[in-house]
């Protein structure tokens, strides 16, 4: 053990005259005597269980010293004796038996968090901090040591004082009132709580512990008062918060509610209850706006020149594995409007050292995205990139100048000028957006109207925007949005960034929606238009093609336009064919097979293994704000055991899939062994699949 481990472990023993001893051998000193107790005739471990489960603490605590003179280096043990001494007030030799433990397992991150809690009970918040940090060193995923450090070190900042030690007096109302909690005898653990507290006053955790048996007992006006009491004792408590709001929500106070758990995201950014009772209330505004205040602009070092006056820029987002596809829109534009600025936006973490010269690249992390790293983080490559764009638009109309811009998907091709979409920027639109259908699709095969109801009106692989401030306001709004929501879920209503755009019409009479055949046509509306070849020109229904949008087109299966649908066999269409040829020379030309097994920077935690999907999720729902990098701590979080039935645990990622999906809690009871080997069983006969983790994350998982 290293020399500041050790004077960490030297606070908390005990005098060396009590102090225990690790070598085997008996303890110094005379042989404990089991005190008396029905249990003596036990063997000392099985006594002392018994005890234990009977609330005798003083009891259980000689039961496990008489198994530890036997057996000195049985951590668990020397826990369970720390834990007995602490419940019957004897802190001092807690501290000693807990530090006993640390020496022989060092990196118990809840052993460190049972530690800080009791050197808080001791008044000692300098010791407490350091075993709060510590827990949080051996698992940064520790929510409730992070949340505890973030106290500690804001009453010591304050200069305040932890309540005093609890006296005899005080540990045996506690040891009853907890009593009365555990067998729900809620309106007797208050009033307990309440003598204690008049004993010690400025305890503001016993407040809180109060105002929950007051809540239970029904007395709402009495728990909110002791919820209060605890916030004015500890103001940056984030736990006092969000109780107070639990108890507002419960007297029908939803405007206080909501303020008192924005408190508490305040104070413990990534607090997983405070952001989900946020959401509930549908607003996330107040979750964006907590992220906004803590992002650094990271958008200063964009390696562009600004726009010149009245410059026009379009635009393209995509991983390394699409620029094959970026380098064919590069040159389309190239052709019909040589005048233009074509811009980059690269999803990856650097520029690949064999980029093609001549293209003005930005990296994702260079937008200014607020918690860049978890925004990277919680989006899957579909999600992060179609995410991107309102943050694009917004740098390129705003710092660098640009009075209009246009984004392209990057599998589109430019077929002709697009001179009636920058004309109408420069006259009076705000936005300029192309609907999906321009007639009704109704049909058995994809699209439908259906399936468009549910990606939304419009397809944003075609954007135009000016920077006149409505249009910027329009920009915000969307990128607000989409800082959380960006998410592949067309069953719960939402497909990545479209579906809000279909209120931007209702917003402003100054977005355009352009109807001409022949711009952003794609297999979903293609069976509107009539697609002919003159030579080497397209037109659909007799006008100049200007963009076909190659949306789930694969050179490999040239007999299919697109992965989304049967319809359109180019084999069977002259004119469809002709292009889908001239697109697939493109991207050879342009080594489509080098790039497209290109890795995805985001697609990998910094030991090099892959993200699951689920993974995202979980650090969505549970870990929005998280002060820690996930790509380099989130490994350690989704695979922490989660203590399930007696001596079962499952990875934290696959218990979250079960906590979170009633599905799953209605058929499988953890709390029985049976039953947690059933759901595993359940995982590997396909389960798994059906709550998006993916077959080899599985198997990582569960080999631990």
């Amino acid at each position: 053990m290293d020399r500041a481990w050790t004077s960490f472990f030297a606070r908390f023993r005990r005098a060396p005259e009590v102090e225990h001893q690790v070598e085997p051998g008996p303890e110094p000193g005379a042989e404990p005597a089991p005190p008396p107790s029905p249990y003596a005739h036990l063997p000392p471990l099985e006594a002392a269980n018994h005890a234990r489960n009977d609330r005798a603490w003083a009891a259980a605590a000689g039961f496990y010293a008489a198994h530890l003179a036997e057996h000195p280096r049985d951590a668990a043990i020397w826990v369970q004796r720390g834990h007995c001494e602490k419940e019957s007030g004897e802190l001092d030799a807690a501290a000693a038996s807990y530090g006993m433990a640390l020496e022989l397992t060092p990196r118990d991150a809840d052993l460190h968090l049972n530690m800080g809690h009791l050197r808080k009970l001791m008044g000692d918040a300098e010791g407490a901090l350091a075993a709060y940090e510590a827990a949080r060193a051996a698992d940064p995923g520790l929510e409730d040591a992070a949340d505890e450090a973030e106290r500690m070190r804001a009453l010591i900042a304050e200069g305040r004082r932890l309540p005093p030690p609890r006296g005899s007096e005080g540990a045996r109302l506690i040891a009853q009132a907890d009593a009365a909690r555990d067998a729900r005898h809620w309106a007797e653990a208050a009033a307990l709580y309440a003598r204690y507290l008049e004993l010690v006053p400025e305890d503001a955790e016993l407040w809180i512990q109060r105002g929950h048996a007051e809540k239970e007992a029904g007395a709402l006006p009495a728990a909110e008062a002791a919820y209060r009491q605890a916030v004015a004792l500890a103001p940056r408590m984030a736990d006092a918060r969000l109780q107070l709001g639990h108890v507002l929500k419960r007297q029908g106070r939803h405007e206080e509610a909501l303020t008192s758990y924005g408190a508490a995201l305040e104070l413990a950014p990534g607090h997983g209850d405070a952001v989900r009772e946020i959401r509930a209330y549908a607003a996330d505004g107040q979750v964006v706006a907590l992220l906004k205040s803590r992002a650094g602009d990271s958008a200063g070092d964009v390696p562009l020149r600004p726009s010149a006056p009245g410059g026009f820029a379009f635009c393209t987002i995509a991983s390394a594995n699409y620029m094959a596809q970026v380098l064919a829109l590069r040159d389309s534009l190239a052709e019909h409007h040589p005048e233009a600025r074509f811009i980059l936006c690269l999803a990856e973490r650097e520029i690949p050292a064999d980029m093609p010269p001549g293209i003005e690249v930005i990296l994702a992390g260079q937008l200014g995205i607020p918690d860049f790293p978890g925004f990277a983080f919680r989006y899957g490559m579909l999600e992060f990139c179609t995410a991107l764009k309102p943050y694009l638009l917004r740098l390129l109309l705003g710092r660098l100048g640009f009075a209009g811009a246009v984004y392209l998907d990057p599998d589109m091709l430019v077929m002709s000028r697009l001179d009636q979409v920058t004309e109408r920027l420069w006259r009076d639109a705000a936005l300029v957006l192309t609907p999906h259908l321009r007639r009704p699709a109704v049909g058995h095969m994809a699209p439908t109207d259906l399936s468009i109801m549910r990606a939304g009106a419009f397809n944003l692989g075609f954007a135009g925007a000016s920077s006149r401030p409505e249009a910027l306001a329009l920009l915000d709004w969307w990128a607000d949005h989409l800082l959380l929501n960006c998410l592949d879920m067309p069953e719960e209503g939402l497909f990545v960034d479209q579906k809000f755009m279909d209120l931007a019409p209702g917003f402003s009479p100054a977005v355009h929606i352009e109807r001409h055949p022949g711009l952003n046509l794609a297999y979903w509306n293609l069976s509107e238009h009539s697609l002919t070849r003159h030579g080497p020109f397209w037109q659909a229904d007799g006008q100049a093609l200007q963009i076909f949008h190659f949306s789930g087109y694969d050179p490999r299966t040239p007999e299919r336009l697109s992965r989304h649908t049967g319809l359109f066999d180019p084999m069977q269409n002259e004119a469809l064919r002709a292009l889908t040829d001239h697109y697939a020379t493109l991207l050879q030309r342009h080594g489509q097979e080098q790039w497209r097994g290109r890795d995805y920077a985001y697609g990998r935690f910094a030991s090099g293994a892959r993200i699951p999907a689920l993974a995202r999720r979980l650090h969505l729902e549970r870990y929005t704000g998280w002060r820690e990098d996930p790509f380099a701590m989130f490994e350690a979080i989704m695979t922490k055991p989660v203590s399930t039935a007696p001596g079962t645990t499952l990875p934290r990622l696959l218990h979250h899939a079960w906590d979170t999906k009633p599905m799953l809690r209605s058929g499988f009871d953890l709390s029985q062994a049976e039953e947690v080997g059933r759901y595993k069983a359940w995982l590997k006969s396909g389960g798994a699949a059906l709550i998006g983790v993916e077959d080899w994350a599985l198997e990582t998982l569960l080999a631990g």
